[in-house]
């Protein structure tokens, strides 16, 4: 059998599993054909399925692997010309993120968000400021964490992103990390006494997330905890649920924390 046929129809089998809703299939089939392309030295075909096979790791908590692997698929794209690597390098400061390698996360972002903003690349402009927001919120920078997420959600409202996204389930990623946002604002308007408005987002945040099916991150769990925890005592618990459930069922739209 052609090595190039096989590991074509291997990746087709890939994406075909990926239809079909079968994870564990297609993560088998991503990882035999991202071997095959790389023993020949199909640098695009390689790239592609390394960024699916991160997207395993990542969703497996193997953050350490999903970063060897976005590296090595940045590498790859650099290597072709200097290809735009600004979507890897998004994903990749998002697995950082997860992984507390905090400093090197706001150093690829910012590099992320600079090469979106050259091309005016909206998905990677999303990504970038959204995990730009958290980091600003975990180092007490309101100002540029409510901007930074302001900027994302809108983006997130206006949905003019790319139809070409190399992930499991696109649709997932994107209301997961508008989720954040949410969560940011509602943890700077709750720590500037605006309860209501605190409450709202986090109702935002909390249909998100319940679509998407992905929980707060380990590194936003107790700013979020801490915002329901002011709100409620700010509102009482009637207050808050009337104001949550408001946000949640989207009957006030998302203001940016003034």
């Amino acid at each position: 059998d052609d090595p190039f046929a096989a590991a074509a129809r291997t990746y087709s089998m890939a994406k075909l599993a990926i239809l079909n809703g079968d994870l564990d299939e297609a993560e088998r089939h991503y990882r035999a054909a991202t071997e095959g392309f790389a023993r020949l030295d199909r640098p695009v075909m390689n790239s592609i399925c390394l960024g699916m096979v991160a997207d395993f790791d990542e969703r497996a908590g193997d953050y350490p692997a999903a970063i060897k692997t976005l590296e090595a698929a940045i590498e790859t794209n650099e290597s072709l010309l200097g290809g735009f690597t600004g979507s890897l390098q998004a994903r990749l400061g998002w697995v950082l993120l997860h992984d507390g390698q905090l400093a090197r996360a706001e150093a690829v972002y910012q590099r992320a968000l600079d090469s979106a903003r050259r091309v005016r690349h909206t998905m990677v402009l999303f990504q970038a400021q959204a995990g730009l927001a958290a980091l600003h919120r975990l180092h007490q920078r309101d100002h540029a964490a409510a901007g930074a997420a302001a900027e994302a959600l809108e983006l997130y409202r206006a949905d003019g992103f790319p139809r070409f996204r190399n992930r499991i389930d696109p649709a997932t990623d994107l209301q997961a990390t508008a989720a954040v946002c949410c969560e940011v604002l509602a943890a700077i308007a709750a720590e500037r006494d605006e309860p209501e408005q605190a409450a709202t987002l986090l109702g935002h945040a909390d249909r998100l997330r319940d679509e998407s099916g992905v929980e707060v991150p380990a590194f936003q769990h107790a700013d979020v905890t801490r915002a329901r925890g002011t709100a409620v005592a700010a509102l009482g618990s009637d207050a808050f649920i009337v104001a949550f459930d408001r946000g949640k069922q989207g009957l006030e739209a998302v203001a940016p924390v003034s």
